[in-house]
């Protein structure tokens, strides 16, 4: 079974192999980053994820950090992270795994909502009153390793309570990749949709995300 999985796996990644080498740097530095910082999977292993699910968690963010890592206009980003702070009329991606904020308002919402989560997590729901300061907090968050962790257990908490019978790891794998992704609020429907299509990254040339990511789970698991 397992070697007809590999022969399934490659035939599979054969087209996704390209982006190995268009982002050469970009996918070293992203496997490099997770071996270099060991506590993520000791995080989510301690928020309850199995090893398996903490490697295939490190993975889902692997093409973010692949594609983003060398994004260096810190200038927009300034701009962006003002512009949302006071109006909220930005919604950007940030931090090593590139979440929004509106993505982690809704993270903090579903522990707000969650007696399991609220009782574990009790330190993420933002207690201002001032929308300012909520939003300057969130903010401050995203750019910390150990929050976007945190975020990520959520994330997969949620993802597991959503749909978590399928019949091999792979499928659940790409489920959960791609609702990532895609966002939150995506439909069944939508998301395997999406696993049809290269969209990722949004600008040059454009890869299938759950496949990329069917790699680095591929290198993270040994």
């Amino acid at each position: 079974m397992t070697f007809l999985y590999n022969i399934f796996l490659s035939i599979l990644l054969s087209g996704t192999l390209v982006f190995e080498q268009e982002y050469a740097r970009g996918y070293n530095y992203a496997l490099t980053f997770m071996r270099e910082h060991p506590e993520v999977k000791g995080q989510l292993m301690e928020s309850g994820l199995s090893e398996k699910e903490a490697v295939m968690s490190m993975a889902i963010v692997c093409p973010e950090l692949a594609v983003n890592y060398n994004f260096s206009d810190w200038a927009q980003v300034k701009v962006l992270q003002s512009i949302y702070v006071q109006f909220e009329r930005s919604d950007f991606s940030i931090g090593y795994f590139q979440m929004k904020p509106s993505f982690v308002e809704k993270l903090e919402n579903m522990v707000a909502q969650d007696p399991v989560l609220s009782t574990k997590y009790p330190d993420v729901i933002i207690k201002a009153k001032d929308p300012v300061q909520r939003r300057k907090l969130r903010i401050a968050r995203l750019v910390n390793l150990k929050w976007q962790t945190k975020y990520l257990s959520i994330f997969m908490y949620y993802a597991k309570q959503r749909k978590d019978d399928f019949k091999t790891d792979d499928e659940r794998l790409a489920y959960w990749a791609t609702l990532y992704n895609a966002g939150l609020q995506s439909s069944d429907e939508t998301i395997y949709a999406l696993q049809k299509r290269n969209d990722f990254p949004v600008i040059l040339r454009q890869f299938n995300y759950a496949n990329i990511v069917r790699i680095f789970y591929s290198k993270l698991r040994k």
